[in-house]
């Protein structure tokens, strides 16, 4: 990637950074994540690897999670448990960034989790224009071996990093992709209307740079902490 991010330590007393990553499809919310991580030494729960990291196997998760692979909503019913283990017992002074949550039911149960524990949570929301989710989405893949999302410029079947099987989800091809931001559009719009209504949620334009997003997030979280 070839960003350095200089690792900061932050002291908020009894408030951790607490941070939940969310965004339009394509905005770039791994990337940012995988760059927060490092900054601030951030426990880092996923709901998209924890999805991936079960797309092979033979266990009864990883069967239901099998027609992720192709397009398909991961059941609420395993994100949910998935995120009651992840969040209920975190260490008192842990900081954590969520990347994920979109479904406003899961978003009911963070922040009940979230705020059981006397965490000050920020919600940071990455937006993207419908043009540019098409632009991004034509380039990106999945390693089958990985489940980690690859972005090319030109197609591919070989993973550039180590070298299996690339595969492109059903709702990353074109024909898909107009029923999915409007599936998005209609969800996310009640999950963000969730988070604006506790007054912790902010809004970052994702089509900048990826320095120039990254940059926006740490000042919006400077800011978040910094006014209490």
């Amino acid at each position: 990637m070839g960003i350095k991010v200089r690792r900061k330590k932050v002291s908020n007393g009894v408030n951790p950074i607490t941070l939940i990553l969310l965004g339009d499809i394509a905005a770039g919310k791994d990337t940012q994540a995988a760059l927060l991580e490092r900054r601030y030494k951030l426990k880092v729960v996923s709901t998209g690897s924890f999805t991936r990291k079960y797309w092979t196997g033979n266990s009864k998760v990883s069967r239901r999670l099998e027609k992720t692979k192709l397009g398909k909503l991961t059941p609420s019913d395993i994100i949910k448990t998935f995120l009651r283990k992840s969040l209920s017992n975190l260490p008192k002074r842990q900081n954590v960034l969520l990347n994920g949550g979109k479904m406003p039911s899961e978003a009911v149960l963070i922040h009940k989790l979230l705020k059981k524990q006397g965490r000050k949570i920020l919600v940071i929301y990455l937006t993207l224009p419908h043009e540019e989710i098409y632009r991004r989405l034509t380039g990106r893949y999945y390693c089958q071996r990985t489940g980690k999302p690859v972005t090319l410029k030109k197609p591919s079947n070989i993973c550039p990093h180590c070298g299996g099987p690339l595969i492109k989800r059903a709702d990353d091809e074109p024909r898909s992709v107009r029923n999915r931001i409007k599936y998005y559009d209609d969800v996310y719009s009640k999950t963000v209307k969730f988070w604006s209504g506790k007054k912790m949620l902010r809004k970052i334009d994702g089509r900048a740079s990826i320095p120039a997003v990254t940059k926006a997030i740490l000042e919006a979280i400077s800011k978040y902490h910094g006014a209490h």
